[in-house]
Formats: C-alpha cells, structure tokens, sequence
C-alpha cells in the first residue's frame, strides 16, 4: 500500500495503478486503496474506470467525504466545460463539504469552496459568451438582410436602365436616317422637277419641263411636225424670183 502511495506521488500512474490493484487483489474493500486505483486511473486518462472506483468508494462508505471531493475534480477537469457537467461537478463539491469532519484537511475544504467559486463564474462568462454570440448572429442577419436589399435594388435599377435603353432604341430605329429617300407622296402625283428620266413626253415637240432636251426620236420614225404644212422647196424658189424681178 505505501508502495502504491509512493508511485502516486511521484505521478507513476502506471506503477501505481499496478500496485493498488495488488491490494485490492488482497483486501478488495480497501478504501483508501478504491480511491487510490481512481486517482491512478485518472492520470492514465482511463476517466470512466476511475468514475466506477469513486463510485465504488461511495458504497463503501458514503459518509466519507473523499469520494465526492475526487468526483467534482473528475467532472470539473476531466468531463468538458458543458453547464450540466461544470453543474454536476458543484454538486459532489457541495456534498464533500457538506460531510467534512474534523479529519478533513482545511486546505481541501477551501479548494473545494474556490472550485465552485470558479464555477459559478464560468457560468457568468458563458452567459455573457452566449448572449454576444446571440447579438454577433443578429447583427450578422441583419447584415444579410441589408445587403440582400441593396441586391434587389440594383436589380431593379439595372432592369429600369435596360428598359428604358430599349425603349430609347425603338424609338431611334423609327426615325428616317440621314441620306434616305422621302417617302412616296400620294399615288399618282408627279416627281419633282429636274429629276432626269421621270418625265412623260412633251407634246407636239415642246421642250419637257426643266428645260432639259427632248428625247431624240427613234430611227425611222416620222418627224414631229405634219410634213404637208412645210411648203414645198419649189414654190420657195419662185416666189423668191419674182419678188426680185418685181424690185427691178
């Protein structure tokens, strides 16, 4: 048993773990031993194994105080930092103080009453941890939201901008473009002067209108005017000799 003691101390837990279960091989309800293979167990990490041996210190004598004291360690350190467990762990503090007698050391009545001193102020820090996580998500939501609006709003601008752009675009395409030609005016009516080869012929050989020269007539074709009009080239002679005898 000192062997076992000894190893404990010197945080051998391997070695110590051997030896008390060498006692308890021996004497099987040896508390000191039960709670030295727990204390043993626990510096190996084998944490559910040195939970059974606190346990079964407790049914051994559960007016023993030690059992509770190395539970609320066991749950404090060893569980994790949830409330329920760090809650559990203060409730076997409170149970060690409550049977504490006079062989309790003071030393170890005082770490219990700081362990749950330190507990109840890891619950006001979780708390505060909870409530500005709470406060970081809304604002993150209220983020989102935000910029989820300003999205929609550009959305909407941009569809405004290309319609009204499109609307714009239809608008220039109905224009007449520089260069093009005058839409037609009322069927039947005449072209504008000038233009070459829009005029009909002119009648009876007047120049067209424009003063643009009338088309030559076609070979073969009969003179414009009626040739019995023109007197003949004969009748021309004569009376240009008589009008000369008649002067002499």
């Amino acid at each position: 048993m000192n062997l076992a003691a000894l190893s404990l101390n010197n945080r051998d837990y391997k070695t110590a773990e051997e030896n008390f279960r060498a006692v308890l091989g021996m004497q099987p309800k040896n508390y000191e031993a039960v709670i030295g293979l727990g204390v043993a167990l626990r510096g190996n990490k084998k944490i559910d194994e040195a939970e059974a041996q606190y346990n079964a210190a407790q049914k051994l004598d559960s007016a023993n105080p030690s059992s509770y004291f190395n539970l609320g360690l066991l749950y404090q350190d060893y569980k994790g930092g949830e409330k329920p467990v760090l809650q559990k762990a203060q409730e076997y503090y409170r149970q060690f103080l409550s049977k504490a007698n006079g062989n309790t050391p003071d030393p170890l009545k005082k770490e219990a009453e700081k362990r749950i001193k330190d507990i109840d102020e890891t619950f006001v820090a979780l708390a505060e941890a909870a409530k500005m996580q709470a406060e970081a998500e809304e604002m993150q939501k209220k983020a989102e939201e935000q910029q989820k609006k300003m999205e929609e709003e550009m959305k909407k601008q941009d569809a405004a901008e290309a319609a009204a752009k499109t609307q714009a675009d239809a608008k220039g395409d109905g224009k007449t473009a520089p260069g093009a030609a005058a839409p037609a005016g009322k069927e039947g009516a005449a072209p504008a002067a000038g233009t070459p080869g829009t005029q009909p012929p002119p009648a009876n050989g007047a120049a067209p209108a424009g003063g643009a020269p009338a088309a030559a007539p076609a070979a073969g074709a009969a003179p414009a005017a009626d040739a019995a009009d023109a007197p003949p080239a004969d009748d021309a002679s004569a009376d240009k000799g008589k009008k000369k005898k008649k002067k002499k």
